[in-house]
């Protein structure tokens, strides 16, 4: 099975928090880990839909997002509770003396009050707390797609990197039997004892190239895996790296995509937040009430009377208008910010773009034209060594170009599947 073209299409299949990672066949088991962080083991087949959810699940970016949620959804509840009632208790004339000693004469007076939000200050902050939790959950967002972009690029680098060693593994056995037949053919004195030499320098080196290979492919399932904290590396077992398509899709099209990026929607809620910031001050410009009532028990004369109270600030030193003017300019630095992202939005998609049409022209370039002009001009040379009219440094010359060409190859669909990974990930839309 060939890599899949449109690699960002696991976006719209990952939910906002990965509940499952793989299928039941190849569940992977979950640890937990200190302060609240997980890790799973890595499933024997492993897709690109599995690795990105379990990194989505385990990943230490994500890991406190449900933390963050519970916190958030707490403040919003606190936003539209009333404030508590007081309760206040004195006395008057204690501890006389004469005619007003001892308790006989005091004034117990019990009070209740209540503050009155005015301004629509408990609307107010249920607001700003609900935009709170939109940027928060905007946030996750933009981290959410920043790891599957990035376990995307670690998968095909695994992926390139062990269809870099089945490669290297064939052209090796090629060379030993390349190695074999001119040998045989010294011994027939059709060949020179230098060409035997360089017969089995091809071998060394290509030998050298496999092990380094290898190295490299462990490494880089290494780096896959620890981002679901597998500190294992796993045996990618796909097919290969895909050729890109004949024709790309519109431009047009993909940019459409690009107003609804996390980022965006991230910016968006900074907006709202703000403003919500705004109406805050806005209403605590505008002072409390605090009204109260009870009654006086008058130990003296064994009569009791009601009190009544109300009490409202005198807006004379500060008149909290310095607030307002702070939360009008960072409602003005987030619209300002807004705009900033779809700019910055609208330049990384160029390039991306760019990348996108010029790995794919030389991707198709190699697969229609040197690559199958490489495969037959080696053809030809194996054929016509063995019949004794070319020479084996020809033959080798020939060979070398063959995998050389294999190599470049790999390398420009590999390039072109990154760029393509990098483009759906601005868009979330398949090429």
């Amino acid at each position: 099975m060939k890599f899949s073209n449109s690699l960002f299409c696991v976006l719209p299949a990952i939910g906002l928090v990965a509940t499952s990672c793989s299928t039941s066949d190849d569940a992977p088991s979950t640890t937990a880990t200190p302060h609240g962080l997980t890790s799973a083991e890595t499933p024997k087949n492993l897709s690109l839909t599995n690795a990105c959810a379990l990194a989505v699940k385990h990943h230490p970016s994500l890991a406190t997002y449900p933390m963050d949620r519970r916190a958030a959804d707490a403040r919003i509840l606190q936003a539209t509770r009333l404030p508590n009632p007081t309760l206040t208790v004195d006395a008057e004339d204690l501890l006389g003396a004469g005619s007003v000693s001892g308790l006989g004469a005091a004034m117990i007076n019990t009070l209740f009050t209540q503050v009155i939000q005015r301004g629509g200050k408990r609307q107010a902050n249920t607001e700003a707390a609900q935009s709170s939790g939109k940027v928060m959950d905007a946030q996750y967002e933009v981290l959410r797609r920043q790891v599957i972009r990035e376990t995307g690029e670690l998968y095909l680098d695994a992926v390139a990197a062990r269809e870099n060693v089945s490669f290297l593994e064939a052209t090796l056995k090629r060379s030993k039997e390349t190695s074999a037949l001119v040998a045989q053919l010294v011994e027939a004195g059709r060949v020179t004892i230098g060409s035997v030499q360089q017969a089995k320098l091809e071998v060394q080196k290509t030998e050298l190239a496999l092990a380094s290979a290898r190295k490299a492919s462990e490494r880089a399932s290494r780096a896959l895996t620890a981002q679901w904290g597998d500190s294992r590396p796993t045996l990618v077992t796909n097919g290969g790296l895909a050729a890109p398509p004949g024709t790309l899709g519109s431009k047009s099209s993909q940019k459409a995509g690009l107003s609804k990026h996390p980022k965006i929607r991230y910016s968006q809620a900074k907006v709202e937040q703000s403003e919500a910031l705004l109406k805050v001050a806005r209403a605590n410009s505008r002072g409390n009430a605090t009204v109260g009532g009870g009654f006086r028990q008058a130990n003296a004369t064994d009569e009791p009377s009601a009190l009544l109270s109300v009490s409202l600030p005198l807006p004379i030193f500060n008149k909290r208008q310095d607030a307002i003017v702070q939360m009008t300019a960072l409602f003005e630095k987030a619209r300002t910010e807004l705009a900033g992202a779809e700019r910055a939005l609208e330049t990384e998609f160029s390039f991306a773009w760019s990348d996108l049409v010029s790995t794919h022209q030389t991707a198709r370039k190699i697969e229609s034209d040197l690559l199958p002009t490489s495969s037959e001009l080696f053809k030809s040379a194996e054929e016509s060594f063995r019949a004794g009219k070319i020479t084996s440094l020809e033959y080798l010359a020939a060979q070398q170009q063959f995998q050389n060409i294999r190599s470049q190859w790999l390398t420009a669909r590999r390039e072109y599947q990154i760029s393509a990974a990098r483009v759906q990930a601005l868009t979330n839309r398949s090429l």
